[in-house]
């Protein structure tokens, strides 16, 4: 929303400045965007006044003027303009400054005579499209001075980013309702009150609401005998720089209103208007409108229109008709100011992928209220700019009277939230200020929302509207909100969820995201799936919830494959969904998947080029859940190759899959050979961190003594449970396990197998001696006699 500090001043007394009352307003949440000091577009601009003007010698259609810009010597500017004449005051920019497309102003000889400036047009100011002859002023303007000054345009442009909860500062009116609860300053009362002469408006028009759900209230006033033509300079500077283009004094006089209170406004020519009757209504199938802007729109019946009793004429809050244009030759006018739904007006936009100033402020929101008074403020200025009659009194339909909601806050939950400790005249009083109507009680206050703020609806917005107030920066330190600072982090699965992103990405996986919504027929080619929650209305007949991340993955692959992709590590965190039978809506499930295949590093520089591997794929997930100690044991999974699948557990919990994937797979998706998968169910993977505690460790001063084992055992028992069986020996001394050897062969027995493990063994309280690693590897080795039957090779 753009604004300028005059503007502004107009609806309250401000002594802030542009800079800081955008700094106020943005502490408060109305974010600014753009400070700009309107004057320096006219840096070098005057105001001059012709003391001479003669036929230039050598050229017919050029003059020569002595032009007095307030200095002791006049300039001499030689000008084409048809226009220019002795007397008049007229805009002068000097040598050495820039109109505001850039061109630069020089003196220049043209034609054998020096040209100390140029007399400028409304389109070399970019004030308007008029290049046919140059500005003249009133003949009160005194000449030298700044013309910035002497029309107004010395005032600073503010931008606010608005949010779309807040329709109410989509105005300058509701930026000064801002101001007032931010300094308590009155607003100003403004003239509305238009000079009412003849016959009452009914006499002229009729109004018919047959859709109130879509429109609530609709306002309307006639003026007779306005002279359409251009707006009073003032008019269309205002609208200038705030970036709306003049077009006639009606149509500038309704926006001006727009963007003064925020009630978009709509002059029909009455005469166009079959007898005079506006019917607010739906469109009738097969109907079209033609809009200001020459969009033709075939209607349909979900559409809010203004029509007449014979054709659509408007189509509701966002744009008017063609047939019904106020143009030069209009005479007598028709005034709307209406109160839209939202949801009709968001609709229409939609639909017909319009959007205009109208559109922005109906579809958040306006205040039911408004529309008489923006009417008559609106009939006001029309009648002094355009010289028109306004008919007596307004026509004012509004079926149903909508109530203002009123909302309980209590002092006691406003200051635990808050963390201040104010009373319950503090609250009402900023509640006041921004508009609402306030009792007490013993402790609390019963509110009633003002009708300009729809999104004030519960005691929470009330108590965050009475916090910006207050002003967030004074909330002292010492509040009565108090607590320790915790010695560990929360682990809240959100922070989760970025730890384990950031690993795979740290690890050279790339993420994807896909779509939740897949091909059904992905599913059903793979029964041995968890059911797939279908679609009411899907896009394509088959399109279903997904209740598997790896077809996505899968397709993924097959897309960088056909596209001679030789390498791909890619993962994906995201929700599925799987069909629960003791309810009637899908489980929702998070899920942590990846696949990878080609080689086990993209570059020749960083390792041996070689292809991946499934202990590659095992050690991306070791890796990345670090902080877990997750169990790795041979098991099956439908999309995972047979003899090549591991399951994983945490704390006897199955986590998920991890393996080679299945022909069937790399068939559907035209895959190649050793591509290798996993998924894990992240809610499980989950637990394993809110569980544990982070302990912070000195580091150990003393030297570690490093032993290696090999050990014979059955085939079937895994390498994971005989290394933490190990760990469990002398958890004080034995800081790591780690297997490096896995042998099967003739120097061992038929059905067993050999694992070398490499043990790092250190105390923290003293240097260990050869004898105490000796005897530690004692009792590892008898630890795994006794439970793994395991022999020392």
């Amino acid at each position: 929303m753009k604004i300028t500090l005059n503007w502004l001043r107009e609806h309250i007394d401000c002594s802030w400045d542009a800079h800081e009352l955008a700094e106020r307003l943005t502490r408060s949440g109305l974010e600014r965007e753009v400070l700009e000091d309107i004057s320096e577009r006219y840096r070098g601009v005057v105001v001059g006044e012709i003391i001479n003007c003669s036929a230039h010698p050598r050229a017919d259609k050029l003059s020569v003027c002595k032009v007095n810009i307030g200095n002791a010597k006049c300039s001499t500017i030689v000008c084409g303009a048809p226009n220019v004449t002795q007397g008049q005051k007229v805009v002068v920019i000097l040598p050495d400054h820039s109109l505001p497309d850039g061109t630069d102003i020089k003196n220049t000889h043209i034609r054998g005579i020096e040209s100390e400036g140029m007399l400028c047009s409304e389109a070399e100011l970019d004030l308007g499209t008029n290049n046919d002859g140059i500005i003249v002023l009133p003949k009160h303007f005194t000449a030298g001075t700044p013309y910035a000054k002497a029309v107004g345009l010395d005032d600073k442009l503010i931008e606010f980013e608005v949010t779309p909860n807040r329709p109410d500062c989509l105005s300058v009116f509701g930026i000064a309702r801002e101001v007032r609860a931010l300094t308590g300053q009155p607003l100003k009362i403004l003239d509305n009150t238009p000079p009412e002469l003849g016959n009452r408006v009914e006499t002229f028009a009729k109004i018919e609401i047959e859709d109130p759900i879509g429109c609530p209230r609709y306002v309307g006033r006639v003026i007779h005998g306005v002279e359409v033509g251009p707006s009073p300079q003032w008019l269309k500077h205002r609208l200038q720089t705030v970036g709306l283009r003049p077009i006639n004094n009606v149509v500038d006089v309704t926006n001006y209103i727009m963007l003064e209170l925020g009630q978009p406004l709509h002059a029909f020519d009455l005469e166009k208007i079959s007898n005079h009757k506006l019917i607010v209504r739906r469109a009738q199938e097969g109907e079209s409108l033609k809009l200001l802007d020459g969009t033709e729109c075939n209607l349909n019946t979900d559409t809010l229109i203004i029509a007449d009793d014979q054709k659509p004429i408007a189509l509701a809050g966002i744009m008017g008709g063609r047939q019904t244009e106020v143009s030069e030759s209009s005479v007598d006018i028709f005034l709307e100011s209406a109160y839209f739904s939202t949801d009709s007006i968001r609709a229409s936009t939609h639909h017909f992928s319009l959007s205009t100033e109208a559109s922005a402020r109906f579809e958040r929101g306006t205040d039911w209220d408004l529309p008489p008074i923006a009417c008559d403020r609106a009939a006001n200025l029309l009648a002094k700019i355009t010289g028109g009659i306004v008919a007596s009194g307004k026509i004012d339909v509004y079926p149903s009277i909508l109530e203002r909601p009123i909302v309980e806050l209590r002092i006691d939950k406003l200051n635990q939230l808050l963390a201040t400790q104010l009373k319950l005249n503090d609250a009402s009083h900023i509640l006041e200020l921004l508009g609402c109507d306030v009792v007490l009680g013993d402790n609390n206050l019963t509110v009633t929302i003002p009708s300009f703020r729809p999104d004030l609806e519960r005691e929470i917005d009330l108590i965050e509207e009475v916090g910006r107030i207050y002003g967030y920066d004074h909330i002292e330190e010492d509040s009565n909100i108090r607590g320790p600072v915790p010695n560990t982090p929360t682990w809240g699965n959100y922070d989760i969820q970025q730890i384990i992103k950031r690993r795979m990405i740290a690890a050279g996986a790339d993420e994807v995201v896909t779509s939740s919504i897949i091909d059904g027929d992905w599913i059903s080619s793979f029964p041995e799936l968890p059911s797939a929650p279908p679609l009411t209305n899907p896009a394509n007949a088959s399109d279903v919830l997904r209740s598997s991340l790896l077809p996505s993955l899968a397709d993924v692959a097959r897309r960088n494959f056909n596209r001679r992709t030789d390498t791909i590590c890619v993962f994906e965190l995201g929700k599925c969904f799987i069909d629960d039978p003791r309810d009637s809506d899908p489980k929702e499930t998070l899920h942590l998947a990846g696949l990878w295949y080609g080689f086990a590093s993209r570059s020749l520089w960083r390792s041996e080029r070689r292809a991946v591997e499934f202990l590659d794929v095992k050690g991306l997930i070791e890796s990345v859940v670090e902080d877990i100690d997750l169990e790795f044991k041979p098991g099956n999974h439908h999309l995972m190759r047979a003899g090549h699948c591991a399951e994983m557990s945490y704390s006897d919990e199955k986590v998920g899959h991890v393996g080679e994937c299945s022909q069937k797979l790399r068939t559907e998706f035209d895959l190649p050979n050793s591509v290798y998968i996993f998924e894990l169910d992240f809610e499980v993977l989950s637990h394993g961190y809110r569980e544990r505690d982070i302990e912070i460790q000195v580091p150990p001063k003393f030297p570690p003594i490093e032993r290696d084992i090999a050990i014979v055992l059955e085939k079937s028992i895994s390498a994971g449970n005989v290394g933490a069986s190990i760990l469990e020996v002398e958890p004080a001394i034995i800081r790591s396990v780690e297997l490096f050897d896995v042998y099967v062969g003739n120097q061992v027995p038929e059905g067993q197998k050999s694992l070398a493990f490499s043990i790092v063994l250190q105390s923290t309280e003293r240097t260990l001696q050869d004898s105490d690693a000796d005897k530690v590897i004692e009792r590892v080795l008898a630890k795994l006699q006794q439970s793994f039957n395991a022999n020392l090779r």
